[in-house]
């Protein structure tokens, strides 16, 4: 498609969105204006592999995202929770064959067990059974439902076969220097391509749940270390940490990824083998949920 084939003014009239127009002025630049009837909310984020930017608009804010009204009914939070790659995507892998995908869909199916008896969540899955979902999908899936919190599981895989611990991260523009091969494997995608996305996220207007996401992550680290540490006392953090991870940029709640332990260090494969290490992996994720509920409330 060239410049000229693109219509300058492209009516809408949806309520939302009264017309788009665009223009081009300059070679190696493109300029696309949005006129706006009624927003609420957006969001802008780029998509690779094609490269795309999405900007996506919402015209109505849902009742229950007011504060709680003293003495009524406490609200129903909807949780999404994304176990990590799928199907013919395996995630990381052990010498042995063992897939990342399986073992995270295995703790995810842990703490949604954990919620659900919880009466005050709603708990999502983003996927239920070893099969592939793109990046993409995962977020407009947490987008669809109207999702409070956002939880993405994934096992970390390292060259040093000593390595080993659990990490919770929520979103950046800019990954670190030590963290840009995870995200360049987490991204399906290569390490220059972590390069270039690094500058294009500085550019962009990004708007993201930076200080509810940092809490949740928090959250999410101090419990899991909490359960697994009752049953492995040498289990170590690697921080609360930061990078450009594509399944929670396009998330319009507070959204981290946690990184559960090493496939690649065989005493954590063990543990993450194991149905009781699962299950303390599934009750940390649960009460980092929980607390943040506790915590919105009390506030």
């Amino acid at each position: 498609m060239t410049a000229k084939s693109v219509p300058k003014e492209l009516p809408v009239g949806d309520g939302l969105l009264k017309q788009i127009r665009t223009g081009q002025f300059q070679e190696n630049v493109a300029r696309v204006v949005l006129d706006i009837e009624s927003i609420d909310d957006f969001q802008i984020f780029p998509i690779f592999e094609p490269f795309r930017i999405v900007v996506d608009v919402t015209g109505e804010k849902r009742a229950d995202a007011l504060p709680p009204v003293p003495g009524a009914t406490p609200r129903t939070w909807t949780v999404v929770l994304d176990p990590g790659h799928g199907g013919k995507d395996p995630g990381a892998m052990s010498r042995r064959g063992d897939r990342e995908s399986r073992l995270v869909l295995a703790i995810a199916k842990e703490a949604k067990a954990v919620l659900e008896r919880d009466g005050r969540v709603n708990v999502v899955m983003t996927r239920a059974t070893d099969h592939f979902i793109s990046l993409p999908q995962r977020t407009a899936i947490a987008n669809q439902a109207d999702a409070d919190l956002f939880v993405s599981i994934h096992i970390n895989s390292a060259r040093n076969r000593n390595a080993y611990g659990i990490e919770t991260y929520h979103f950046a523009p800019r990954a670190r220097e030590e963290d840009r091969e995870l995200v360049a494997a987490e991204n399906a995608t290569a390490l220059e391509s972590v390069l270039e996305m690094d500058e294009i996220l500085a550019a962009l207007n990004l708007s993201y749940k930076k200080v509810e996401s940092n809490s949740l992550a928090t959250l999410a680290q101090t419990h899991l270390l909490t359960r697994t540490r009752a049953l492995h006392g040498d289990v170590p953090s690697r921080k609360v940490r930061s990078a450009p991870f594509y399944v929670l940029m396009g998330a319009k709640m507070p959204a981290v990824l946690v990184e559960c332990g090493f496939i690649t260090s065989n005493t954590e494969l063990g543990r993450l083998k194991n149905n009781n290490y699962q299950r303390a992996l599934g009750e940390g994720i649960a009460d980092a949920v929980r607390a943040y509920i506790d915590e919105y409330n009390e506030g």
